[in-house]
């Protein structure tokens, strides 16, 4: 039982609360986790405020658990790879920001990132790819036969931070990728 944001006992895992084992993890209103096993692994941002209104006013699409797994991609040997298991490649992408070959990405507070080769204004945004939840980064991504070439943090529904798009660089490296090669672009707030 829960008493103000205390457990009267230590929480259960005891990895979620950090060195306070009685201390409550997240906001009991907004997030659930019946288990206390949810433990992210990057710091997240929330959607703009009235972007919710306007993606519910435009009809765009959002997918869900099961949809999003089509756009989730890894990051193996210094590499990306799409769903399909082959190398990503964004040839055929077009980006509201930064126009063709480039697409859209989110990653997740726990690091998994999901691309889109596809944007469309009122249809399709980032905010499409994990249906507004938060996002530990969010922006653009170049990718030619699994080899990543451009990232930059535009979105307009997010506005992630330059902090943001380090999580995304880390979460780069620990799959192999050389980020010193990339061409970083940063517009954060």
């Amino acid at each position: 039982m829960q008493t103000l944001g205390r457990w009267l006992t230590p929480h259960p895992p005891g990895i979620a609360g950090g060195s306070n084992l009685r201390g409550f993890n997240g906001a009991p209103t907004v997030e659930v986790d019946p288990w206390g096993l949810a433990c992210e692994k990057y710091k997240t941002k929330s959607m703009r405020k009235g972007m919710k209104k306007f993606d519910q006013d435009s009809g765009v699409e959002y997918l869900n658990r099961m949809e999003r797994q089509r756009f989730r991609v890894t990051i193996k040997d210094g590499k990306m790879y799409g769903a399909s298991g082959r190398p990503f490649d964004t040839s055929s992408a077009d980006s509201l920001h930064s126009g063709p070959g480039v697409a859209i990405f989110v990653m997740d507070g726990e690091g998994g990132i999901f691309v889109s080769n596809r944007q469309r204004y009122r249809e399709f945004h980032h905010s499409s790819l994990l249906s507004v939840l938060p996002v530990a980064a969010a922006g653009e991504v170049e990718v030619r036969n699994g080899a990543i070439a451009f990232v930059s943090d535009n979105s307009g529904h997010y506005h992630p931070r330059p902090e943001h798009q380090q999580q995304f660089l880390n979460e780069l490296r620990e799959g192999g990728v050389d980020t010193s090669s990339i061409y970083v672009e940063t517009n954060g707030d």
